[in-house]
C-alpha cells in the first residue's frame, strides 16, 4: 500500500479486508492488496475512511473532503445523493434501507427503497452535530454555549431522540462505540458506558498507573478491548500491545486473527499469545537480542546496546559502540557474573550493564562448562577457564606472558606449529568437551586439544557454513540452505533442508530444550529438538511485528524476533492458529464479458476465472488443474487465464493451500465450448442421412436399370430357351416316328398299333405344352408316364420303371421348363436298356429341394463305355439339356451351380463291370406368370 497511515479497516460480507488510508482504498485478501480508483484516476480519494457496508452489500467510504463513494464492479463512484447536498458532510451512517448525512446542523436521510431524500427535524435549532455513531445511530451534538458537556441523541425511525446524561459525567469529553452501549471518559482515568440514564464503570485505570487516551472501546470475543493512541489495551490482562502506536480500529477476522490498523505504524495482525515491545527514537531497528531473566539486551545494527526490564520493557541505551560494528554474540558469565559481548572487540559488562573492559581483537567467543574459547585476531584462537580469561581482562594482562593460564594457538606463522593456512579466516568458534570447532572459510574445522596436542582435521566440508553451536552436548551446524545435527566425531545424526519445509536463505538458528528455531527470509519455522518434527512457521501473519526480521532467539517458553519496529514476544504453548483459508469463484470472464452461465460458442474460448482467497493466517499457494491433468502451481495472483480452448467439456479444479499446511476443500467449476453447428453430431446426422438418401436414390436407380437388364436378358434367355424348345420338339417326334417304324420292321404290329395310338396322345400333349414357357408338376408327371408307356410298349413291357415322387410337390404350386427330363430317359432306353437283352430297370425320382427341383434317373443299361457309337448322340442330347439348365440357372438363380445343373455317375461293380447310368439334374423352378412374355 505504500503507506502506514491507516484511517480504518472493515471486513465485509465477503470475509474481504477493506483499508482506508491517506493513499487512497485498498482491499486485502491475506495474499495481495488491491487498489479501488475511479474511472479518472485523478479523481480518486485519498484519506479515506469511515468505510461501511449496506444490505446489498456495496461498500461505502468516506474522504476528508466529505465526499461519499461506494464500490461498483471494483471501481470507486462518487455518491451522487451526497455530492446533491449543499452542505459539507462531516460523518454519514447506513442504518437498514436508509443512509443518514450528518453537516454542522442538519442531518439528511436518504431512504434507498423509495429514493426519497429528506431533513430531519433539528430538536435544538442551537446544535451542532459532532459526529454519528456506527452502531445504535448515536448522534453528539453540542450547543452553543459554554457547557463543555456534549448531548447525546438516538437515531430511532428518522427521529432523533434525547438520552438524558448522568450528572457524574459532566466532563465526559468522548464517545465511544462498545456494542449497543456508549462510554465517556470521566475524572480520574475511568470510562463509562450509559444508556437510559444510566451508567456503568468499563474501564478504570486511575489504580493502574496506566496513562492511556481512548479512541474505542469495542468488545471481541467476549473480551474488552480498548484502541488507544498510546497502542491496544486489554483490560482483563491489563497489558498494552502496539505501545507507541495510535491504534485506529480493532477487527477480529474469520481465522480468529486479531488485526490492528494504526495511524503511523501501518496494520498489524495480532497473536493474542504475542507481545510486541517498540523500539524508541534512538533505535531503527532491532539487530540482536538477548534474553536473561527478567531483562532484555538488545542491540542496533551500529552494535549500540539497550536494555529493558519486565513488564513494560522500554529500552534504554547502556552503551555506545564507536566503532560502529555489528553484535556477534551475547553471553551471560556465570562463573564470573558477568555478560560478554562479542563485536569487532569483546566488552565486559557486570550485571548493572556497566562496561568493566574491553578486549581488542575480533570477538567470537564462547563458553563451555567453565572454559572459555575466542578469536584472536583472524588466526588465532584462545582458550581458558572462564573465570582466568576474565581476570586476566580485567588486569589488563599479556595473555602471551601468562600461556600457563590461557592457551594461545596460533593458526599461521612460521614461529609455531601451523594448524592452518594464513590466508584462511575464523569467523566463528564453539567448544565441545575436549574439541574446539571453528568455522574456517565457511567450512567447519575440528582441533582436539587433549593434554594440549593440537590436532585437527576438517570434518564437515559444507558450503557456506554461517554458524556452529553446542547444546546440551549436541553440534549443530547451520548453512544458507539447511541445518544438520552432528556427532562428536563428526557424523551426521539429521538433517532438515527444503523437504522438511524450509525455504532457501537461512539466516540464524536458536536452541532450547524443547524447541528449534531456524530463521528465513519467509518466516521463522519451529522444530521439536529432539525428533526435527515441523510444528509451525511464524511470519508478518501470525505472531511477528516487523517485515524486515531476520534473527529469532528463544529463551524460557518464548520466541523473541527482531525487527524495525521492535522486538516481537510469542508465546510458545504448542497450541497454534494454522488459520482456516476459504476459496470461491469470484467471477467468471468470456472474451473479457463477464458471464453467469457454464454454455459457450465455439469462439467464446477465452476463459478466465476468478478466484476469492482468503488466508488471514499464512501465505500460501493456489493449485489448479484441467480435466484430470496433473495438479499445477498458479504463480501469480488468484485468477486461471484459457486462451483459445477447443470444443470440449472442461472441469477446472482448485484449491488453496497455506504455509501451515492447511487446504481448503477442492473447488470446482464447470463449463462446456460447444463447437460450431458444422461441427455437431446433429449436422453429422443430417449430412449423413441426406447422404443416405442420395445414395438410395443413387441405388433405386441403379436396382431399376439393374431389374431392367435382368428383365430384357431373362426375355433373351426365354426366347433362347423356346428355340431350343422348338428345335426339340422335332427331334422327339422324330425319335417317336423311327421307333414306330422299327416295330414294323420287326413285324411287332400290335406293339407299333399301341405306340402309334400313345403316340398320338402324346403328340397332343406337344402341341399344347409347346406354346408355354413352363408345365406344373402334375402336368410333367403325365406327360412323363405316357412317353414311359410309349417306351415299353417299344420294349414289349420288359422294362421294370419305379417312379417315385415327393409329396411335397403338390402341395404348392410348382412350374419348370417342359422337355427337359424326357430326354434323358430317352437317352436310358436308347443308349442304355436297349443293348440289355433282358432284366431291364428304370429309376426315377423327383424330390422338392426348393429352389431346385432334384431328379434322379438311373438304368441298368449297358453304361457309356460298352455303346461308344451311340456317345457322340447321346452327347448332343445332354448338351442341348444342359445349355438349356445354364442359362435358367443364370435367369432365376443369378449364380453358377456346383455342378452345372447335371452330374453323370457311371454305375461299376468292384470288378469295373458296368452296371448302368445315374444322372441327377438340378432344375430351377420357375414362376409361371414371370416368365411369361
Amino acid at each position: 500500500m505504500q503507506t502506514n497511515i491507516i484511517y480504518d479497516i472493515h471486513f465485509g460480507s465477503n470475509d474481504l479486508l477493506y483499508i482506508g488510508t491517506d493513499n487512497g482504498f485498498w482491499s486485502y485478501d491475506g495474499i495481495q492488496f488491491k487498489q479501488y480508483k475511479t474511472k479518472n484516476p485523478q479523481q480518486s480519494p485519498t484519506d479515506v475512511s469511515n468505510i461501511q457496508e449496506d444490505k446489498q452489500h456495496n461498500i461505502y467510504i468516506q474522504n476528508f473532503k466529505g465526499q461519499i463513494f461506494y464500490v461498483q464492479n471494483d471501481t470507486l463512484v462518487i455518491d451522487s445523493v451526497a455530492a446533491s447536498i449543499p452542505h459539507k458532510i462531516k460523518n454519514y451512517l447506513i442504518k437498514g434501507v436508509s443512509i443518514y448525512y450528518i453537516s454542522d446542523t442538519r442531518i439528511h436521510a436518504y431512504n434507498k427503497q423509495k429514493q426519497l431524500l429528506k431533513v430531519l427535524s433539528n430538536p435544538d435549532s442551537t446544535l451542532n452535530f459532532w459526529s454519528i455513531s456506527t452502531g445504535d445511530g448515536i448522534v453528539r451534538a453540542k450547543d452553543n454555549s459554554y457547557d463543555p458537556q456534549f448531548k447525546i441523541y438516538q437515531l430511532d425511525k428518522d427521529t432523533l431522540i434525547s438520552i438524558p446524561t448522568p450528572s457524574s459525567l459532566k466532563i465526559g469529553i468522548r464517545l465511544m462505540s462498545f456494542e449497543s452501549k456508549w462510554a465517556f471518559t470521566v475524572k480520574n482515568n475511568g470510562y463509562y458506558s450509559i444508556k437510559n440514564d444510566a451508567d456503568s464503570l468499563l474501564v478504570d485505570l486511575s489504580t493502574n498507573n496506566i496513562y492511556l487516551t481512548p479512541y474505542k472501546i469495542k468488545k471481541i470475543a467476549n473480551e474488552l478491548l480498548v484502541a488507544c493512541k498510546e497502542g491496544l489495551y486489554i483490560p482483563n490482562t491489563n497489558q498494552v500491545y502496539l505501545k507507541r502506536f495510535f491504534i485506529t480500529e480493532v477487527l477480529l477476522d474469520q481465522e480468529h486473527n486479531l488485526w490492528c490498523s494504526t495511524l503511523e505504524g501501518g496494520l498489524f495482525k495480532l497473536n493474542r499469545k504475542s507481545y510486541h515491545y517498540p523500539v524508541n527514537d534512538e533505535i531503527k531497528k532491532i539487530d540482536y537480542i538477548f534474553v536473561h531473566k527478567n531483562k532484555i539486551i538488545v542491540s542496533d545494527e551500529k552494535g549500540s546496546l539497550y536494555s529493558g526490564s519486565a513488564p513494560k520493557y522500554k529500552f534504554e541505551s547502556f552503551f555506545t559502540n564507536k566503532k560502529k560494528s555489528q553484535v556477534k554474540s551475547i553471553l551471560y558469565n556465570p562463573y564470573g557474573n558477568s555478560y560478554l559481548v562479542a563485536s569487532n572487540d569483546n566488552y565486559i559488562f557486570d550485571t548493572s550493564l556497566n562496561l568493566t573492559n574491553t578486549i581488542d581483537g575480533f570477538g567470537a567467543l564462547d563458553i563451555q562448562k567453565n572454559r572459555i574459547i575466542k578469536v584472536r585476531g583472524s588466526h588465532s584462537i584462545m582458550y581458558s577457564k572462564a573465570s582466568d580469561f576474565i581476570n586476566v581482562a580485567l588486569n589488563n594482562a599479556s595473555y602471551e606472558r601468562i600461556s600457563d593460564k590461557i592457551k594461545i594457538l596460533l593458526l599461521g606463522g612460521s614461529k609455531r606449529t601451523c594448524f592452518l593456512h594464513s590466508s584462511l579466516n575464523v569467523t566463528g568458534i564453539n567448544m565441545w568437551n575436549n574439541t574446539i570447532f571453528a568455522v574456517v572459510n565457511d567450512s567447519l574445522t575440528y582441533i582436539d586439544i587433549t593434554n594440549d596436542k593440537y590436532t585437527w582435521r576438517s570434518i564437515c566440508p559444507l558450503p557456506n557454513v554461517i554458524k556452529s553451536y553446542v547444546k546440551n552436548d549436541r553440534l549443530f551446524i547451520l548453512t544458507n540452505n539447511f541445518f544438520e545435527e552432528f556427532d562428536a566425531e563428526g557424523k551426521k545424526i539429521g538433517r532438515i533442508d527444503r523437504k522438511n519445509g524450509l525455504e532457501n536463505s537461512i539466516t540464524n538458528f536458536s536452541i532450547d530444550d524443547k524447541h528449534i528455531a531456524i530463521s528465513t527470509k519467509q518466516g521463522i519455522h519451529l522444530l521439536d529438538a529432539h525428533t526435527f518434527e515441523y510444528i509451525y512457521k511464524f511470519t508478518n501473519q501470525n505472531g511477528i511485528t516487523s517485515s524486515d526480521f531476520t534473527k529469532g532467539w528463544l529463551y524460557d517458553g518464548y520466541l523473541y524476533v527482531n525487527g524495525s519496529k521492535g522486538v516481537s514476544k510469542i508465546v510458545l504453548d504448542g497450541n497454534y492458529n494454522k488459520g482456516k483459508p476459504t476459496l470461491n469463484i469470484q467471477s467468471v470472464y468470456v472474451n473479457d464479458s463477464l458471464h453467469t452461465n457454464t454454455q459457450f460458442a465455439h469462439d467464446q474460448n477465452n476463459i478466465k476465472v476468478n478466484f476469492a482467497v482468503r488466508s488471514y493466517t499464512a501465505n500460501g499457494k493456489l493449485f489448479w488443474k484441467i480435466n484430470n491433468n496433473n495438479w499445477s502451481i498458479l504463480n501469480e495472483g488468484t485468477s486461471i487465464q484459457l486462451n483459445e480452448l477447443q470444443a470440449n467439456a472442461y472441469i477446472i479444479e482448485t484449491y488453496f493451500e497455506n504455509d501451515l499446511g492447511i487446504k481448503t476443500p477442492t473447488v470446482k467449476y464447470t463449463f462446456t465450448i460447444h463447437p460450431p453447428y458444422w461441427q455437431t453430431w446433429w449436422f453429422y446426422m443430417l449430412i449423413n442421412l441426406v447422404g443416405i438418401g442420395i445414395l438410395g436414390l443413387l441405388w433405386k436407380q441403379r436396382l431399376a436399370s439393374k431389374h431392367k437388364e435382368i428383365k430384357q436378358k431373362n426375355q433373351v434367355n426365354l426366347l433362347r430357351m423356346q428355340a431350343l424348345q422348338t428345335q426339340m420338339n422335332p427331334h422327339f417326334i422324330f425319335n417317336v416316328q423311327a421307333a414306330i417304324q422299327g416295330l414294323w420292321l420287326e413285324d411287332k404290329d400290335e406293339a407299333a398299333l399301341e405306340l402309334q395310338g400313345n403316340f398320338s396322345k402324346l403328340l397332343r400333349e406337344i402341341f399344347q405344352y409347346s406354346g408355354e414357357p413352363s408345365i406344373s408338376i402334375d402336368q410333367l408327371i403325365g406327360f412323363l408316364e405316357n412317353y414311359i408307356s410309349l417306351e415299353k410298349i417299344r420294349f414289349e413291357d420288359d422294362v421294370d420303371v419305379d417312379i417315385q415322387i415327393d409329396k411335397s410337390l403338390f402341395e404348392e404350386d410348382y412350374f419348370i421348363l417342359p422337355l427337359l427330363i424326357q430326354p434323358i430317359i430317352e437317352n436310358s432306353f436308347k443308349h442304355g436298356l436297349l443293348q440289355k437283352q433282358n432284366n431291364r430297370k428304370l429309376y426315377l425320382e423327383l424330390v422338392n429341394k426348393t429352389p431346385y427341383l432334384y431328379c434322379v434317373i438311373i438304368d441298368n443299361g449297358v453304361g457309356r463305355s460298352s455303346n461308344t457309337q451311340n456317345n457322340s448322340q447321346r452327347a448332343s442330347g445332354l448338351k442341348t439339356t444342359q445349355e438349356r439348365l445354364r442359362i435358367l440357372q443364370e435367369s432365376v438363380i443369378q449364380k453358377i451351380h456346383s455342378h452345372d445343373n447335371i452330374k453323370i455317375t457311371d454305375l461299376k461293380d468292384n470288378n469295373q463291370q458296368s452296371l448302368g447310368t445315374k444322372v441327377e439334374l438340378w432344375i430351377p423352378f420357375v414362376d409361371f406368370k414371370k416368365h411369361t412374355p
